[in-house]
């Protein structure tokens, strides 16, 4: 309070000294500007006064020089043209002039003047007595009025007298009315003498204090002067400012004195300062009031703010949720009651004033709990022992501001039940993990091996070989019971969130036709007909997931197998919309079958998810239903499908979407078609400087391509786009973008894409650093090609000449292209002697012999006795496993790349096999590609 009315008293202060100051400088500006105003009228003043007496003295010299006064009386002619002139003048300078008369020594007299009636008068007459003639110049004073006498001579002997009357009162009055400024500005004519000549105030002329001083003050000529001083006005003694200005009008000395009275300018300040005044009482006032309302609000608001405390302290310890508030350095200032039973604290205010941060301890791991996470999870989790039993809170620590000071609240839960029940789930979730692997390892290795002797087998065998049919019918038993165990394992991964869907391109009917050609086997036992049809306007290659999608098919197929006993079953594949490269794909399977009727098919269909309606209705969809929803698409199931019954069973159609990218080169504006060799290719490569020069121009080179790199900039796009508007021979045809950890190459593409020039070029992406949905990106930003590092020379071929379709393909180009390493050492680990007889037939057939053992030990012992290139080692092994002995071989210096083989390629095993230094993995059963693809990674030339 004390500073409020401190500040009051400042305002005040501060006021009161800004009008005093104020009303200085204004006093000081006025008194300089009225001065100065002044000055300025005394001298105008001067100067008319002058320069009319000047003028007149000319001109009356001028009618003396011009007329003989002497002979005035005696030629008429003289006598009509001066009287004309004087008349003139004497109109001119009425205000200076009363009258004009000439006498001659012969008594003739000569008058002009102005009656009552202001009228000009002129009398000529013969005077009665002789007038004195004088010989020389004669002023003086008659009257009141000044007496001006010129001699006129004739024969050297005074002939004539003109005599000029001059009214100076009058005259002077006359221009000091022009700067007069009524009851505000004196003015006086004053001689030599400090005598007052003429004076504004009228007959009762004030008493100057200081008049002589004008005598002794005389400025020097055309020069002014002020004063201030003080004079005698009736009852009043008056302080004024007076300017003078020296005049010399018929060879006299004079002074033109204009005075103002100083109230005058204390009248205005005092005007200013009355308003300023009233202002600042006002500005005073308002002030006063807002302290005032701001004082009253101040209490209220205290009175509210300890009401709000009293609320929230009563909040604070009802609250079920514990509740701690640190300062900044973590020292506890507040804890409820929740909170001190949960941290089991007898007595809550023992821990005030005290570190939180070192008044607890962590527990042991829960399992799950990696160490890599763990950190992570301390800000959530704080692990407490209380005595031998352990309770589990979760914390979370908000920023605050309490009291004005920064503090944080710690909020807590007891979640010792639901960790509990956490813990219970999580070992029941490894067991089943564990049963998955056992499963994947026990039961797919055998079938997976006969599978893949049967396809040797196949490939050896002649077509009129009884055993043929036989062998066909053992891998088909072999796939049914494959299906089945992958069934279980997908079902059980898909609880599990496990399934990670891919994006990656592939061409869609070749998928269809994977995943109906074992299906159409089936129909024909069943004499069923199943068909395929693909709308012309679906695109032939997209990005999406081309495993899940054949699972889907398999799975919805199968089904309509299982319930179809006549007719026909088919699969019809449309666009449902696209837009750009996204596209979203119908499919759609009809059947004749069984169906499922009306009532379960509004069941499925009625409101709710869809995967949950049908793991109560049909649990076998459920599965194939999580599959769709994981691509981003729906489902839709109608039945019956048909009313005739010649159609055969009621059917069932069975919808459901996916949400894809289409792969198909657009339509670009290509100016390529007079290309026809390989020298006429030219190739702009967009790397980071820093980088060695990308791989890709060899392999260009190499072609014959011709090849240019440098770095995106700003100034690219426009060099691009003058080069777009060139000649089409000059212009580069090829765009590559290297993608890299210090060159976002997706930032290029987007940039060009932006900019339209994805358009005018074939744009290849290289990346080594490739992560999910780099192809989505690719099609979205305009780029035609999306190739991973490292990436074989024949990929750069094949996509060349897929788009430069007139040049030739001379075997000169083709030696060129990298090729794999021949004679390669290859170590096979597998315990499994089926798997050994496959492994041994697939190397064989690109070339390469390869040595086998058994476990992981023979594995280690192998690798001491023979250089090896390359080892494929098979995880799951007797006597030591995969990973242990790859672990064994790196910490024996050996650094060749070592593969991992494994039926059940989980995230966890990826995990473990990279911490032990293994490089890259195959799945089982092995396919010949993914043996190439690694070969060629690893061992290109």
């Amino acid at each position: 309070m004390n500073r409020i009315y401190l500040s009051l008293a400042a305002v005040f202060l501060v006021l009161v000294a800004a009008n005093i100051y104020y009303y200085h400088n204004i006093y000081r500006q006025q008194v300089s500007f009225q001065e100065n105003m002044l000055v300025r009228q005394t001298e105008i003043c001067s100067w008319e006064i002058e320069q009319h007496v000047s003028n007149f003295m000319n001109e009356l010299n001028y009618i003396l020089f011009t007329e003989d006064m002497s002979e005035f009386f005696r030629d008429p002619e003289i006598m009509e043209s001066s009287i004309m002139k004087m008349d003139v003048f004497f109109s001119k300078y009425k205000q200076l002039i009363t009258s004009i008369s000439l006498y001659d020594n012969e008594r003739n007299a000569y008058n002009v003047f102005r009656d009552r009636s202001n009228n000009l008068v002129t009398d000529i007459y013969v005077s009665r007595v002789q007038r004195e003639l004088y010989e020389k110049e004669k002023m003086e004073d008659i009257s009141g009025e000044s007496v001006f006498v010129l001699p006129a001579f004739r024969d050297n002997r005074v002939a004539a007298n003109l005599v000029i009357r001059i009214d100076t009162r009058r005259y002077i009055e006359s221009v000091f009315a022009n700067f007069h400024i009524e009851e505000t500005l004196w003015q006086w004519l004053i001689n030599r003498d400090g005598e007052i000549i003429f004076s504004n105030f009228g007959p009762d002329l004030p008493d100057m204090a200081t008049r002589e001083n004008f005598a002794e003050i005389w400025p020097e000529p055309n020069t002014p002067a002020t004063i201030i001083h003080r004079i005698d006005d009736a009852d009043r003694r008056l302080r004024v400012i007076s300017a003078f200005y020296p005049v010399r009008p018929m060879q006299q000395d004079m002074l033109v004195v204009f005075s103002l009275d100083t109230s005058i300018v204390l009248s205005y300040i005092i005007n200013s300062i009355l308003t300023i005044a009233a202002a600042t009482f006002v500005v005073l006032m308002v002030v006063i009031l807002f302290f005032t309302w701001f004082i009253r609000n101040e209490r209220k608001d205290r009175l509210r703010s300890q009401e709000s405390e009293k609320a929230i302290r009563e909040i604070f310890e009802s609250l079920p949720v514990g509740i701690i508030i640190k300062s900044s350095e973590g020292k506890v200032k507040m804890i409820n009651s929740t909170a001190a039973g949960i941290l089991s604290l007898d007595d809550p205010k023992s821990v005030m004033g005290k570190d939180f941060s070192n008044m607890f301890f962590l527990s042991r791991h829960y399992p799950g709990d990696k160490e890599q996470n763990y950190e992570e999870r301390t800000s959530e989790y704080v692990y407490y022992d209380s005595g031998e039993n352990e309770v589990i809170v979760y914390k979370k620590e908000i920023p605050a501001i309490f009291l004005g000071e920064k503090v944080w609240v710690d909020a807590f839960i007891d979640i010792t039940p639901i960790e509990q029940a956490r813990k219970k789930e999580y070992i029941f979730g490894e067991a089943k993990t564990e049963f998955l692997k056992r499963v994947s390892h026990d039961i797919r290795n055998p079938l997976n091996g006969i599978l893949n002797i049967t396809n040797a087998l196949e490939s050896e065998m002649k077509p009129e070989d009884e055993t043929l049919e036989k062998t066909a019918l053992i891998k088909r038993c072999c796939e049914d019971i494959l299906l089945v165990v992958n069934d279980i394992l997908d079902y059980s991964s898909l609880e599990l969130s496990k399934t990670i869907v891919e994006e990656i391109p592939f061409v869609l009917p070749a998928e269809i036709d994977v995943a109906v050609r074992p299906l159409s086997v089936k129909a024909e036992e069943k004499n069923l007909v199943l068909t395929t049809t693909i709308a012309e306007n679906v695109p032939k290659n997209i990005i999406s997931d081309p495993f899940h999608l054949r699972q889907a098919l398999t799975n919805l197929l199968s089904n309509s197998l299982k319930y179809t006993s006549e007719g026909e079953i088919r699969l019809k594949v449309e666009t449902r919309k696209q837009k750009g490269s996204n596209i979203i794909l119908d499919f759609i399977i009809e059947d004749t079958g069984n169906g499922i009727g009306q009532e379960l098919a509004d069941a499925i269909n009625s409101e709710g998810d869809l995967c949950e309606n049908l793991s109560l209705q049909s649990p076998g969809l459920k599965k194939t239903c999580q599959l769709i929803k994981l691509m981003k698409g729906d489902m839709k199931i109608e039945s019956p499908l048909y009313s005739n019954p010649e159609t055969g069973g009621p059917g069932t159609r069975i919808t459901f979407s996916v949400q894809a990218y289409s792969n198909d080169i657009s339509g670009k504006r290509l100016l390529i078609d007079h290309i026809t060799d390989y020298k006429d290719i030219k190739a702009l490569v967009l790397a980071d400087p820093g980088e060695e020069k990308p791989e890709i121009n060899k392999m260009l080179r190499k072609i014959g391509i011709a090849c240019d790199t440098t770095t995106f900039n700003e100034s690219t796009i426009d060099t691009l786009k003058s080069y777009s508007n060139d000649d089409p021979s000059i212009n580069y045809s090829i765009i590559v973008i290297v993608d890299s950890e210090k060159s976002n190459g997706f930032s290029i593409a987007r940039s060009l894409h932006e900019n339209h020039l994805d358009e005018n070029y074939l744009i290849i992406i290289t990346s080594s650093v490739n992560k999910p949905g780099n192809f989505v990106k690719t099609k979205r930003f305009g780029a035609d090609h999306y190739l991973i590092e490292p990436y074989d020379a024949s990929e750069i071929f094949d996509i060349i000449q897929n788009n430069f379709l007139h040049v030739a393909i001379p075997s000169a180009k083709t030696q060129h292209l990298k090729k794999t390493k021949p004679g390669l050492r290859i170590l096979v680990a597998e315990d499994n002697h089926v798997n050994q007889i496959v492994a041994q037939s697939l190397f064989k057939s690109i070339g390469y012999e390869i040595d086998l053992v058994s476990n992981g030990k023979e594995a280690v012992e192998k690798v001491r006795e023979k250089e090896y290139d390359i080892v494929f080692m098979d995880i799951r092994m007797p006597v030591k496993n995969g990973l242990d002995a790859t672990y064994e071989i790196r910490k024996l210096g050996y650094t060749m790349p070592v593969v991992a083989m494994t039926a059940n390629a989980s995230e966890t095993d990826k995990t473990e096999a990279i911490e032990v230094g293994m490089n890259d993995f195959v799945p089982k059963p092995v396919r010949i590609e993914l043996l190439k693809n690694i070969i060629i990674k690893n061992f290109s030339e």
